[in-house]
């Protein structure tokens, strides 16, 4: 289909396997990983370098950036109490 969307959708689940939220992904960057902190927040990772924060229920918490110089964001590891990003080799002017 010509139309389709091709953002993904989120899935949010209870531990017991029940649906809480469902949602499609509205940012135009690409989402590299996402992952639960201690506190319960889903850190979701772009490939610009920008991590949005949600709880729950899927709901925008919060956001913070890395920096304009992080771009090329390819990996990400999200921990109990932190985020950490692998950008791509920056190209030698």
């Amino acid at each position: 289909e010509s139309g389709a969307s091709l953002k993904p959708t989120i899935q949010i689940y209870t531990g017991a396997g029940k649906l809480l939220r469902s949602f499609q992904w509205e940012s135009n960057a690409r989402l590299v990983k996402m992952g639960w902190t201690n506190s319960e927040k889903l850190l979701c990772v772009q490939d610009d370098g920008v991590v949005q924060v949600l709880n729950v229920q899927g709901e925008l918490v919060s956001s913070f950036s890395f920096g304009r110089e992080c771009t090329g964001v390819v990996d990400a590891y999200v921990w109990g109490a932190g985020v950490v990003v692998m950008q791509a080799k920056p190209r030698v002017a």
